[in-house]
């Protein structure tokens, strides 16, 4: 029964993000059935989340719905019909899927961003003139220096990194760990709720490019300056700071969907222009993909243990379980038997426990 409410969690959170219901950061099921309906719920099961899982996938995300309106919506007018709904839905077949939507699948994208590709979407946003660019660009770029996913851009400032004896770091980044699945989030909240991603990490940062990134941030602080103005008075003075937080987020939310959009034309634009060589699309997350890569070379070039470094990479990204980084970036990162994967900070060495503290707020 835990697995299926954690599916419908995530499926309620999705809902409320496309329908623009605002929540809170980690909501209970039970809040969000009280602000979405059971049609809407299976509305957005069967409009957009079917058209882009599996068979397999969609038994299991029916199954968690079907459970969830039973249990969360049993007395709602609108349950039955919209069990109904859902029971009639039939599942997409993958070769449906890759036919109306192309290849849906994580070899499509790039797992990665290379300055070239970066250099290559801004010529192509001068030549196609396109207003919206820049910005996307911005975070698209900043997303590669410092990990961030889309949405913790919102909750992201600027400290000052005092423990750091490291003369290239000029600042950290400071932000909340945000993972869209309702089972992982509960996971992070325990292990990494807030992190803080030194910059740079590694390589050299032009001024141009620390320039950009302070900007990226001071768009986000006037995105939650402009909730708190549009909250305070509003409401009681002890809900003031979450639920001005929630309006940052839904007006985030609809910044962010805008400049994926952006990148998606731009990349478009940049693969038609390469005339057919064989390349993958660009994303918000080829920079996190780049991100991990860049983070594991520096690491080994410090000559970190290939665990302990998988560790740190793992609390730079957000992750609340080491292997998670497996799939991201084009190296291997096999393991050879009998070699146990690092999961606390006690099993660091010193030098490797330093930095986790710092990444880790602690």
């Amino acid at each position: 029964m835990e697995k299926y409410d954690s599916v419908l969690k995530s499926q309620l959170i999705n809902t409320a993000a496309k329908q623009s219901i605002v929540i809170p950061g980690d909501p209970s099921i039970d809040l969000l059935t009280q602000r979405i309906s059971p049609k809407q719920l299976v509305h957005y099961f069967i409009n957009h989340q079917r058209m882009t899982i599996s068979p397999n996938s969609f038994r299991l995300y029916r199954i968690a719905i079907k459970t969830g309106l039973n249990k969360f919506y049993s007395a709602h007018h609108e349950t039955k019909e919209s069990l109904q709904l859902l029971m009639e839905c039939k599942a997409i077949s993958k070769d449906q899927i890759v036919a109306t939507h192309g290849k849906r699948t994580s070899q499509e994208r790039a797992k990665g961003l290379s300055s070239e590709i970066l250099e290559d979407l801004k010529e192509v946003a001068k030549s196609k003139r396109m207003k919206a660019a820049p910005k996307a660009l911005a975070f698209l770029n900043g997303s590669k220096i410092t990990g961030l996913r889309p949405r913790e851009w919102i909750y992201a400032s600027i400290i000052h990194i005092e423990k750091l004896d490291n003369p290239g770091v000029q600042f950290g980044i400071k932000t909340k760990t945000i993972k869209t699945g309702a089972g992982d989030q509960a996971s992070v909240n325990q292990r990494l709720p807030f992190r803080t991603i030194p910059v740079p990490f590694y390589g050299k940062l032009t001024e141009a490019q620390l320039s950009s990134l302070r900007w990226c941030i001071s768009f986000c602080e006037q995105i939650r300056q402009k909730a708190r103005e549009y909250i305070v008075g509003q409401v009681p003075v002890d809900k003031e700071e979450i639920l001005s937080q929630e309006v940052a987020m839904t007006i985030w939310i609809t910044e962010a969907e805008k400049m994926q959009r952006t990148l998606r034309n731009l990349d478009k634009a940049r693969l038609y222009e390469v005339k057919g060589t064989p390349n993958e699309r660009v994303t918000w997350y080829s920079a996190r993909h780049q991100f991990k890569s860049d983070c594991k070379a520096v690491l080994e070039e410090l000559k970190y243990d290939n665990e302990e470094a998988k560790y740190l990479i793992s609390a730079l990204m957000g992750h609340h379980n080491p292997n998670t980084q497996d799939g991201y970036g084009s190296s291997s990162n096999e393991r050879p038997e009998g070699i146990e994967t690092v999961y606390t900070i006690d099993q660091l060495s010193d030098q490797a426990r330093y930095l986790a503290e710092i990444i880790s707020n602690t």
